[in-house]
């Protein structure tokens, strides 16, 4: 299987068990070749994504619906 560009949408990237565990499925993801994009609020986390070579793109991504072709259109202009 080839390498995929992987965006993960998340909240703010906060001490919490959510972003401890989109940490962990992130990182399994780069180890497996994949390039993986973290979508998320600002937050205190962001530096540990960057030090196992996760992008983190901060945005607001908590109330828009990724669903919507307009917010889906700005979430690829950010990427």
């Amino acid at each position: 299987m080839s390498a995929s560009h992987i965006v993960l949408l998340h909240g703010p990237l906060a001490f919490a068990g959510a972003t401890r565990r989109l940490l962990v499925s992130a990182t399994l993801l780069r180890q497996e070749g994949h390039r993986v994009t973290v979508m998320a609020s600002a937050g205190t986390r962001a530096p540990a994504f960057a030090e196992v070579g996760i992008t983190v793109v901060e945005m607001e991504v908590g109330a828009h619906n990724p669903h919507n072709p307009f917010v889906a259109r700005r979430l690829a202009r950010r990427l």
